[in-house]
Order: structure tokens, then sequence, then C-alpha cells
């Protein structure tokens, strides 16, 4: 029996991706102050991913992915060249691309009316159209949902909705606040937040990343980042490595369910997962130190004694799934 492999070459967790200037950039996420670059590809494209491609045998490519503007393929880097993939036969023009693992939806216009098609690594088929969609971009979380930014009232984007690969809508997420469609170019989802980016549009709209958080049913903003180069124009965005926005702490909105428990705990804690593979865990203090890594199985017990008594944020990754939350050292 052949073991899997995964190739990992888009090794950046916590990054967004981005275009500028004809460039393909990833961005080292510090939201709360700026940008920097980690690495650039020269390609002309139209949007822009992340994903899992299977390859020959059992290997696994976790790359990026760019469409081309004027065929019905996309291509993904696989270390060293671009190679294309067919992506089917769809109606309208493909403005928008979004995956998470193998789940791999993007979003065509026609006529003004946007429709959005489900690819599983073999073929597209089509989930459903109209959705009042006003961004030129989908983004896709761990939990393999299909999010865009929408409007309540036809005009003004003012909610996120988001759809299963059968076309479902599962929730829709009023925000805190209303902007112009024609200014938004991207979403994207990194750990449990939701980037939009917009502009620019003059001194109302700046080139910027709006980061919203789901809470109590709502999509609340919490931070306006400036990109550098306030008034050039950036396109599509990506995420490094998906979350699960807004998931709560029953097992129905924890697709892969992983608990970490005692919490509280005076220190030895143990962490579950419904799947079996390996564990990473990362332990940040509030202002997003890293404390703690390690990796591990589930059942298997892990060590904060050394630490200082108070609230810590985990990350886990099972599988290219990611859960996070909070931590009670007592």
């Amino acid at each position: 029996m052949r073991a899997q492999v995964e190739v990992n070459l888009l090794d950046c967790s916590q990054c967004l991706l981005s275009m500028q200037n004809g460039k393909l950039a990833a961005w080292k996420i510090d939201w709360r102050s700026s940008f920097a670059p980690e690495t650039q590809f020269s390609f002309d494209y139209h949007s822009l991913t992340t994903g899992k491609v299977r390859l020959a045998g059992d290997t696994i490519l976790k790359t990026y992915f760019i469409h081309n503007f004027y065929a019905n393929t996309f291509e993904f880097w696989d270390g060293q060249n671009w190679r294309s993939r067919f992506l089917g036969d769809f109606e309208g023009n493909i403005i928008g691309i979004g995956a998470a693992n193998f789940d791999f939806y993007f979003l065509t216009s026609q006529q003004g009316l946007a429709r959005i098609y489900y690819y599983d690594g073999f073929s597209s088929h089509f989930i459903g159209f109209n959705f009042e969609v006003r961004t030129a971009d989908i983004a896709v979380d761990a939990a393999r949902r299909a999010w865009f930014a929408s409007s309540s009232d036809g005009d003004n984007v003012d909610q996120f909705t988001v759809v299963d690969r059968d076309g479902e809508i599962l929730h829709k997420y009023r925000m805190d606040c209303r902007f112009d469609p024609r200014n938004i170019y991207g979403i994207a989802i990194e750990g449990e937040y939701i980037y939009l980016g917009i502009g620019p549009d003059g001194e109302t709209y700046p080139s910027s990343l709006l980061v919203f958080k789901v809470e109590n049913g709502r999509a609340i903003l919490m931070e306006r980042i400036l990109q550098k180069e306030e008034l050039s124009n950036y396109y599509d965005l990506g995420s490094g490595e998906p979350g699960v926005p807004g998931k709560a702490a029953n097992p129905e909105d924890n697709p892969f369910g992983v608990f970490v428990y005692p919490n509280p705990s005076t220190g030895v804690y143990k962490v579950f997962s419904q799947i079996p593979a390996p564990i990473s865990l990362e332990i940040y203090d509030l202002r997003g130190r890293l404390m703690h890594r390690q990796r591990l199985s589930s059942g298997e017990q892990f060590d904060l004694s050394s630490l200082a008594s108070g609230t810590y944020i985990y990350r886990i990754s099972v599988y290219g799934g990611l859960s996070s939350g909070k931590l009670i050292k007592l």
C-alpha cells in the first residue's frame, strides 16, 4: 500500500495574497499594523486563491491557483513552473475564484447576474445564481463553505452570504457598516477573520483591508488597515490558511470535532480530534506572540505549566482544517 505524500509549497500560515503592478505577493499578517511582502511571482492573471491539487500517484500539492482570464482554465504553481487544468464548460466570464484544500468555487458574471460553480478536481457543476453578489471574488473556509459580499437591498454591500457546494444558503451575516460595491476588489478568510479589500477611490476609499469577525450572528468590523501605497490598485485576495469564521463551541459548528480539555486548567491539557490525523498545535498570548508549538495525536496531552496564569489563544490544524479558541491557564 502506497502512502499519500503531501507537498507543501505554500508554507505561509497567517498570510494573505494580493496582486499589485503585475506581481503576485504573499503578505505576512500583522493586522494591527501593516503588511510585509514574503514572495513574488510575475504573472498576468485575473483571480487567485490557494488550495490543494492531486498530481500523479498519491502526491498532493498545496499551491497557488491562478485563473487565466482568456480560457476556461486555471494555472497552479508546482514549485518551478505554472501548469494548467481545464475547469470545464460554464456560462459567463469568471470574475473570482476561491479554494480551501480540494474544495474549489468560482464566480462568473453574465448580463449582470452572478453564477457560482463548484469544482471537485475533475469537473465543474453549477450550484446557483443571482445571490446578490456584490464583489468580484469569492472565498472558501476550512468547513468547505463559500463566502461572498452581498446586498440585502440590491444596492450597497451590507452582508456576507455563505453557501455550500449544493448552492444552499447557510447564513447571511449583516455587517455593522455599508460599502459601495464598486470599491470592493477581493475577499479572503484567514483564521477566524474575514478580509475585504477595497479602494482606491480617492480620499473616500484609499486602498485598505477591512477586517471582520462574526459575533452573535453579525459581521463586526474589527480593523481597517491602510495598505502600502494607498492610492495604488490592488487586485484580488487569497488566504494561506483559511479557518472557520463564527464557529461556536457545539459540534454542529465545529466540523473537525476538535476540542481542548480541561479548560480552564492549571497547566496540563489534552486535545481531541475526530479526524485520525496528526495535530499541529500553536499557543499564542493575547499580543499575538507564539508561546508554545507542538505536534501530537488525538488524546495526547500538552503541558503549559511554565506559562503565566491568564488567557491564551490556541490554533489547531488537522488535515488542512483549522480550529482556534481561547485557553485559560489558572
